[in-house]
């Protein structure tokens, strides 16, 4: 559900794409022709630094999408006031893109909720190891 509400983008848009909105694009597999297009067209509100490429060179981008970036970065006077996500989001969002990739979706999964709801992810994560702590105890 995060990942679509940041994906949903409405065609003619001119707003600049946030760093999680680039993220969540690569990471949800959309096709890197796309995003690069989406960037060209759009900008980014945002300067991508080198961290940056490569959390989306991680989650899957390739070299059309970061000369894009890299681009827009160069024509770019500013950050049009929009604030940068949080480091936490943004990892969490690139880890899910290699997952995704390597076909482990149950991981997906868990990287996404994470994205969502730092604070539910942890409890949930606190949850599942006393869960599977009782279950290698044995009966």
């Amino acid at each position: 559900m995060f990942l679509a509400r940041i994906l949903c983008k409405r065609p003619g848009r001119e707003k600049a794409s946030t760093d999680s909105e680039l993220l969540a694009l690569v990471a949800g597999n959309a096709l890197n022709e796309n995003i690069a297009h989406e960037i060209e067209v759009a900008r980014l509100a945002f300067s991508a630094t080198d961290a940056y490429r490569s959390q989306l060179t991680a989650a899957g981008a390739d070299a059309h999408v970061l000369t894009a970036t890299q681009q827009s970065n160069a024509g770019q006077a500013s950050t049009n006031g929009e604030k940068q996500s949080s480091p936490e989001l943004l990892q969490h969002l690139s880890a899910a893109g290699k997952l995704l990739r390597s076909k482990q979706f149950d991981q997906v999964a868990q990287e996404l909720n994470s994205a969502s709801n730092p604070a539910m992810a942890r409890k949930q994560a606190l949850s599942w190891e006393s869960f599977s702590a009782g279950k290698s105890n044995g009966p």
